[in-house]
């Protein structure tokens, strides 16, 4: 890892692509948020959004023999509506400008130490920009999701499990091992090879993140993580002593103007 002096901000983190992918037992795990970006997007109704592209690495549990990285995990969580100045609002007054739910990114933003209790979201978000998110420490709840590439969307867990009921009266299973076996069995009986390849399709399972909350202390003390205080902020979690010190140096530089909430 490269870590950026006081007057450089660029730097590298570990290659997660070359950790191999697994499947994990559905459950909470300790992660560390190795990439984030903000994009906008438009609907329908012609509102623009701002969502966060996230990459997680996942970690052993303190109860568990800690490995470096057991999987990673991409997420796609929507900030809110933005008008033409980039600031927050919400085209609904009943509704708060930042989202909530298991898409929204008030959560994972909270988990992060970025939104705080008590504080006005005007405050907290202020000087706030994306990239200061890296490094930081949340612990990430998972589940299964699945696609069929090419051929159907994505199933969320709740439509696994229908799925397979419908199929054989059996829920998939929760253990990864007989998930994967399965979800073999299936692809056989609807004319899938068992296995997805760069030319044939057939259902595969993934990791997904369904939650986010603040690092556990027993996690803390078997990742060695460090502790930090931002300005005018709460304890902050993140992986490394140098990664705490470039998030002060990039919230001293944020430059995004204040939310008009």
């Amino acid at each position: 890892m490269r870590v950026a002096n006081q007057y450089d901000v660029t730097f590298e983190m570990n290659e997660t692509e070359l950790q191999p992918r697994r499947l994990l037992t559905p459950d909470t795990y300790p992660a560390v948020i190795t990439s984030a970006e903000a994009k906008n997007w438009a609907s329908k109704q012609q509102v623009t959004y701002m969502k966060y592209i996230l990459n997680l690495d996942v970690l052993g549990k303190a109860d568990e023999a800690l490995t470096t990285v057991l999987t990673t995990i991409r997420k796609e969580v929507t900030v809110g509506a933005i008008n033409s100045n980039g600031e927050l609002y919400s085209p609904n007054p009943e509704y708060p400008p930042i989202w909530g739910g298991q898409n929204g990114a008030k959560y994972v933003l909270s988990a992060a130490g970025v939104l705080r209790s008590g504080v006005p979201l005007s405050v907290s978000l202020a000087n706030f920009t994306v990239n200061q998110l890296v490094g930081r420490v949340v612990r990430v709840m998972t589940n299964y999701g699945g696609y069929i590439r090419g051929v159907a969307g994505e199933y969320d867990r709740a439509a696994l499990d229908k799925l397979f009921l419908d199929w054989n009266g059996v829920a998939l299973s929760s253990d990864p091992n007989e998930a994967q076996i399965q979800v073999k069995d299936w692809n056989i009986a609807n004319g899938y090879p068992e296995v997805a390849t760069r030319e044939k399709p057939a259902l595969t399972l993934k990791n997904v993140a369904t939650g986010f909350f603040k690092p556990m202390q027993q996690d803390i003390d078997a990742h060695d993580f460090v502790v930090g205080h931002l300005p005018e902020g709460n304890p902050v979690v993140f992986q490394s002593e140098a990664q705490y010190l470039l998030a002060v140096q990039l919230h001293q530089m944020g430059e995004v103007q204040t939310p008009n909430f």
